[in-house]
């Protein structure tokens, strides 16, 4: 079970990799997307908390529209 929020520096040594910075096509948020060990794309929100380096939280936690784009096979992920 992964544990979340995540340091950029976590994210990668657990197999993350990539990002690039897009928008939630449902909600509107600024999100950034990584491709997951698996090689699958996944969006995160950047949380900051103060003077510390940002952790990263899924997006599907936070999206009020995450069960909309949940893999049934008829959309693409957020």
């Amino acid at each position: 079970m992964t544990h979340w929020p995540k340091t950029a520096e976590q994210l990668k040594a657990e197999g993350y990799r990539g990002a690039h910075r897009g928008e939630c096509r449902s909600c509107g948020h600024r999100i950034l997307w990584t491709e997951t060990p698996n090689g699958k794309l996944m969006p995160l929100d950047e949380l900051c908390d103060g003077p510390h380096e940002p952790v990263w939280e899924s997006h599907f936690a936070s999206c009020p529209d995450a069960k909309a784009w949940r893999r049934t096979g008829s959309k693409e992920a957020a």
